[in-house]
């Protein structure tokens, strides 16, 4: 299991009872379906609609090499997270297609080969500007290269059960579709088939990370029956504490592993859009180490003291890269010589750990034994119940987003306004 180490916040533990309040009205909602998320690696339907399909999709484009994901938002950075820390040696090219701009659009068409390539279109309403006009671009350049028929064969979708356009074009088409469950917001679908499906195609076991969701939830449920409270639930109070006295309202997620940036970047999303509302929130900043030690540190240290450094530790990395030198004789690589990187990795972070305790700057980590399905679905868990709770603390409604929506209205009418202009 994944642990969190809360010792140098520099405040301590609440009572059971200053989070009480918090708690009941989060675990009613959750019974009240206000959120799918919480209930949901005991309720997961992946697995059963992944049977339903799997010989159809082998059948559809039996060689792929290429996998295009077209969504935005939580449609893409959820799924992106997943495969870059899990990915196999064997899984295809993936290509996360999460903004609407032209020239990158452009370059992964141009070294991309239609014949050998899925396209999976997620968006919950069916209906997102940036995803559908990403789609018909992509397979306009399907449909050029291999014909209207086959084009559609290398179709997956992932929407919306009953209702949206996207829906409405698999029921038209016969496309292989995966549903968002209604009552789940996009940057809390990771674990659904959102995520679950490119898991699938890059290598990865979903079972395992449905399973690490389920074994964190089942952990956070006996912390509460035993009258204990939650590792997710101290580090929330802590943090709004931490807020609201002292004002430290930036939240710095910082991995020690590669394949954990866009855990990071996810986790922005995460923080951002179901914190920042009312005038209140926390506002999140990646960071990923080692290589931030050498920019983002400095402001760590020596900046105002507005900010709270989480680091994510990897105990056990898959490879042992020892450093052997036979080259002359130089200060900097004798000192290295007959070290390891995973050891100067360990150095690295516990030196960053100590900058921040030398200088009183708050820090928390999160410690994962090692890199792997399981993990990682405990990880993504906590981090989804972490901002629930928060957001039930802050006494704001964490599931909504009137900014995002207010965007996309805005959007819609200057393009009606657009399209009005070109036909007068």
């Amino acid at each position: 299991m994944i642990r969190l180490d809360l010792e140098g916040m520099r405040i301590g533990a609440p009572e059971r009872s200053q989070v009480t309040h918090a708690l009941e009205r989060f675990l009613s909602d959750m019974n009240a379906d206000v959120s799918g998320f919480f209930h949901l690696p005991q309720k997961s339907t992946f697995e059963a609609e992944y049977e339903r399909v799997k010989s159809e999709l082998a059948q559809r484009a039996p060689e792929i090499d290429t996998f295009i994901h077209i969504g935005i938002g939580g449609s893409s950075l959820g799924p992106e997270t997943i495969v870059r820390a899990l990915a196999g040696k064997n899984a295809p090219q993936f290509h996360f297609l999460d903004n609407i701009d032209p020239d990158d659009i452009s370059r992964v068409l141009r070294i991309s080969n239609p014949a050998s390539t899925m396209v999976y279109v997620v968006t919950k309403s069916g209906n997102t500007y940036e995803t559908i006009a990403t789609f018909m671009v992509v397979y306009e350049w399907l449909k050029t290269a291999l014909g209207e028929e086959r084009a559609k064969n290398h179709l997956v979708f992932c929407t919306d059960p009953v209702v949206g356009d996207l829906r409405k074009l698999s029921t038209l088409w016969n496309i292989p579709t995966f549903t968002v469950p209604p009552s789940l917001g996009g940057r809390f679908s990771a674990l659904t088939a959102v995520g679950l499906f490119p898991a699938v195609v890059a290598g990865a076991d979903p079972a395992q990370l449905i399973k690490g969701a389920q074994d964190w939830r089942k952990q956070f449920m006996k912390d509460l029956g035993d009258g204990g409270i939650p590792p997710a639930t101290d580090l929330a109070y802590r943090l709004l504490r931490l807020y609201k006295d002292n004002r430290r309202n930036i939240t710095t997620l910082m991995p020690y592993s590669a394949k954990l940036k866009t855990f990071s970047a996810w986790f922005t999303q995460l923080w951002a859009e179901s914190l920042g509302k009312n005038g209140l929130g926390l506002t999140p900043l990646a960071a990923t180490g080692a290589t931030d030690q050498h920019s983002v540190l400095q402001l760590l240290r020596d900046g105002p003291h507005d900010k709270v450094v989480g680091f994510v530790e990897v105990v056990g990395f898959e490879s042992m890269l020892e450093f052997k030198w036979t080259g002359p004789d130089l200060p900097a690589f004798e000192g290295l010589r007959k070290v390891t990187m995973n050891q100067l990795m360990d150095a690295e972070l516990n030196a960053t750990r100590q900058v921040m305790a030398n200088n009183e700057r708050p820090q928390f980590s999160v410690i994962l034994p090692k890199l792997n399905a399981h993990t990682l679905g405990q990880l993504l868990f906590f981090a989804e119940t972490l901002t629930a709770i928060a957001g039930y603390m802050l006494e704001i409604n964490p599931f909504d987003q009137p900014g995002v929506e207010e965007g996309k209205i805005l959007t819609r009418e200057r393009i009606a306004a657009c399209k009005k202009s070109l036909m007068s």
